[in-house]
């Protein structure tokens, strides 16, 4: 294998209190699955008697690790923030202030110290300094995974290369006024048909049957009076002022109504304000009109 495919394992320090059996029990579980999945994980647990004894081992563990894992329960936060008998876990409190010394060094800038939390309910006993910086709560496989990610420098989603800038074609200068003019009754033209073309379909659709309707009551209409006109004659329509002109003889009788006689027939019309309208289509006998 050569120097380009050696494949570099990230190193982790983890820092955790010693709450009860229970939690170092869980806190091993969690680094037994790091070094499993590629992650070269190392807490006090894989070394019960250190030969240069506790404080230079965390020292040169500290300084060694790429990242440190801080298991924050509320035992943790009591220990570091000084909440705690001095005789009870000293290790955490020395550990806490080579943590805060390399944060001060960096100038707050955080890039290896990280919260994890195993249950949502603990992100309260996180450090007050680092509070406001990313944490990760592995109670899920999301969240494990979030963190792995970060170990591993893979994340979800990664920024495309940068692809050429496109060149636009610039506009031409105007140099004819009225040109702009005509342009603008162009537009105008335009933006009226497409307000028409805006119009629904079903308004459309109304007014079509409305008018359909309209031409057949017309029709309609219009059939009758010319049965009725055929039946009449072609004098029912004319005021008697025509009537007198073409027939010459018309006379009055009672409750407005006027006696046609013509060379063939006899008719008796009404006289309206809207015009004659026949009373009996033909009647042979005089005195009924």
């Amino acid at each position: 294998m050569s120097k380009k495919d050696k494949v570099i394992h990230p190193k982790v320090f983890i820092s955790y209190s010693h709450d009860s059996p229970k939690h170092a029990a869980k806190v091993l579980e969690f680094a037994n699955k790091l070094r499993s999945e590629g992650i070269d994980a190392i807490l006090d647990q894989y070394e019960p008697w250190p030969n240069k004894g506790w404080p230079q081992w965390m020292l040169e563990q500290i300084n060694r690790a790429g990242f440190v894992l801080m298991i924050c329960t509320k035992v943790y936060y009591k220990g570091i923030m000084g909440k705690l008998p001095r005789k009870i876990k000293r290790g955490i409190k020395y550990e806490w202030n080579l943590i805060q010394t390399y944060f001060y060094e960096d100038s707050s800038v955080n890039t290896r110290f990280l919260p994890v939390v195993f249950e949502e309910d603990s992100i309260t006993f996180i450090p007050d300094p680092f509070r406001t910086m990313p944490r990760f709560c592995i109670a899920t496989n999301e969240g494990y995974e979030d963190l792995y990610r970060k170990l591993t420098n893979q994340p979800k989603t990664t920024i495309p290369k940068l692809g050429k800038l496109k060149s636009l074609e610039a506009r031409q200068p105007k140099t004819n006024f009225f040109s702009d003019t005509n342009e603008d009754t162009k537009k105008s033209r335009s933006g009226k048909k497409a307000y028409r073309k805006g119009i629904p379909k079903r308004i459309w659709i109304c007014a079509l049957l409305i008018i359909t309707i309209l031409i057949l009551l017309w029709i309609d209409y219009k059939t009758y009076c010319l049965d009725l006109q055929a039946s009449v004659g072609h004098y029912m329509w004319k005021p008697p002022y025509y009537l007198k002109q073409e027939l010459g003889t018309v006379e009055e009788s009672k409750h407005n109504r006027y006696h046609i006689m013509d060379s063939n027939s006899m008719y008796c019309i009404m006289v309206r304000n809207e015009g004659p309208e026949i009373v009996d289509h033909l009647v042979n006998d005089y005195s009924k009109c």
